[in-house]
């Protein structure tokens, strides 16, 4: 395995019978699988077209650092692998917020980047636990064109969305408030000590995927460092993130439609665009945490968690540009974006709130 990578980055491996080289930037034709993550997105699909024809047939694995994988084309022989939003996914399943008792929280993230991005889209996902919850999301940084991609995003709910400038005001007000700051960026300790001492009730995560975790020297509680183990082999080329929306994937293609004759899931995986791969991961990470809502919180009914599996397909589909529509055939139009689904529940004709019950159901029957 040939790993391209600046500096001392290092990708984790299970077992020792793996035959790994570093190279930098000095592409290795006999290696028989290749990982690319340089610096920065056009450094890395540079050097891919540089080396196109020499991998053509090789399985290629590219760590995107900027550029959203739902919005990926499909290339021969290439998997994305986006290492933000793997960030972004592992925290919010360990953050476990239904679990903090409260329906009304306040949380800041720090950072506008990539990362922060990530974070603000992951959380809108996967924090639905009660049909009364007021979260309100603060995203701290150069936002702006952010806020442009997502203008169509809705929240569907009392949820809400503020944006601040980089130490303004309202952002350091808003951390004063906060139940949990997530420092999405990696900052010197000077910025991690002052958010967790103006965090006055509240706890701080921030980021810390180098060796070196600055935090850790210092003596404060409520503080805690997240992004470390996320480049593995088994979560880059074994794909352990995303295995569960392959899975899921099939079995909506067992259910619904009918598969080409000895057709895997893998195989189905592959005839879907960048858009519906990240569809099905969404809603796995979703039925991934269902169960531990539903065991924090015994009083939801099937019907409410069927509201709120509901609200995160229209959160989903809102986030990449989707909106209300009926088209001329069928339910929907991905050219216009459209769908006649993206509305409340209880405006659902039957068949499609069955399929969201039928989601629940299935999700709780398996966890017991």
């Amino acid at each position: 395995v040939a790993v391209y990578c600046d500096g001392e980055e290092r990708v984790l491996f299970a077992d020792k019978g793996h035959g790994v080289i570093y190279p930098g930037r000095n592409f290795r034709p006999g290696a028989k699988s290749h990982i690319i993550m340089l610096k920065n997105d056009r450094d890395s699909l540079a050097f891919y077209e540089a080396s196109r024809h020499l991998l053509r047939g090789r399985p290629v694995y590219i760590g995107l650092r900027e550029m959203d994988w739902n919005f990926m084309r499909d290339v021969p022989d290439v998997t994305f692998y986006d290492i933000d939003s793997a960030a972004a996914r592992t925290l919010w399943k360990s953050l476990r917020l239904w679990r903090l008792g409260r329906s009304r929280l306040t949380l800041v993230i720090w950072g506008g980047g990539h990362l922060g991005q990530s974070i603000l889209d992951h959380g809108v996902l996967m924090n639905l636990f009660a049909p009364d919850q007021e979260v309100s999301y603060h995203l701290v940084g150069d936002t702006l064109l952010y806020q442009m991609n997502r203008s169509r995003f809705l929240t569907g709910n009392l949820d809400t969305v503020s944006f601040h400038e980089t130490d303004s005001p309202s952002a350091w007000e808003a951390v004063r408030q906060a139940d949990v700051v997530i420092l999405a960026e990696e900052a010197p300790a000077e910025r991690i000590q002052a958010l967790r001492t103006v965090c006055e009730k509240g706890v701080v995560y921030y980021y810390a995927a180098e060796d070196v975790d600055l935090g850790a020297y210092l003596k404060f509680s409520g503080l805690y460092a997240f992004g470390k183990g996320l480049c593995t082999d088994e979560n880059i080329r074994g794909e352990a993130l995303a295995r569960k929306a392959k899975a899921l994937h099939y079995s909506y293609v067992k259910a619904y439609s009918q598969p080409a004759p000895g057709e895997t899931a893998d195989e189905a995986w592959k005839k879907l665009d960048g858009f519906a791969r990240w569809s099905n991961i969404s809603s796995a990470d979703f039925q991934e945490v269902l169960p531990d809502i539903q065991a924090a919180r015994p009083d939801l009914t099937l019907d409410t968690l069927a509201v709120l599996e509901h609200l995160r397909w229209c959160r989903f589909h809102t986030l990449a540009g989707w909106r209300y529509g009926v088209p001329e055939k069928g339910s929907q139009d991905a050219e216009r974006k459209i769908h006649k689904c993206l509305c409340p529940y209880d405006k659902l004709d039957e068949k499609d709130r069955q399929k969201d019950l039928a989601i629940v159901r299935r999700v709780l029957s398996d966890g017991e």
